[in-house]
């Protein structure tokens, strides 16, 4: 498959070719998510930005004047005519008891991204995502909110996950 081809090309070391996990990337590949991928109208992968922004955005007592450099690198943006989505994907491994705090650990990065694509071009953010390519061992889960970012859980093998609310999380 893929991974041969990858690592026959030297794209991937053979040890990168192990840490693969196939089940996981499969799962993925038939989400909704994966499919709303497919679908855009335009998508950016692995976009690197370098933005200055007003300090204050990050630390409201820096003065007027001061101004912070922001760079990343964007792992999916979805980009639509009614608005953007912005992608992150984790390989953390989160259980049902984790994720709230592994969520949270990353929201400042997430809303880093969302403002730094929503300057760079003009647009606002419709979504947020973060995926977890980990959750136990065969679940995976991605979060989601429109404006702020809340927790979603889908599971394509177990339907009888916890559903979370947006509305008592990360608010």
């Amino acid at each position: 498959g893929q991974v041969e081809r990858l690592l026959r090309e030297n794209r991937l070391t053979a040890q990168q070719a192990a840490a693969v996990d196939l089940r996981a990337l499969e799962r993925f590949l038939h989400s909704p998510l994966a499919e709303e991928i497919r679908s855009a109208q335009y998508v950016l992968r692995e976009y690197r930005f370098t933005l200055l922004m007003d300090a204050r955005d990050y630390a409201p007592e820096a003065a007027g004047e001061d101004h912070i450099l922001l760079q990343g690198v964007v792992d999916c943006a979805i980009m639509d005519s009614d608005g953007i989505t912005v992608l992150d994907f984790k390989t953390d491994r989160v259980t049902d008891e984790t994720v709230r705090e592994s969520a949270e650990k990353y929201r400042p990065q997430i809303e880093a991204y969302a403002h730094a694509l929503s300057k760079i071009y003009e647009q606002k953010v419709k979504k947020k995502y973060l995926y977890y390519f980990r959750l136990d061992d065969d679940n995976n889960l991605y979060l989601s909110k429109p404006e702020l970012l809340g927790i979603l859980t889908r599971n394509i093998h177990n339907k009888n996950l916890p559903f979370f609310s947006s509305s008592n999380f990360l608010q």
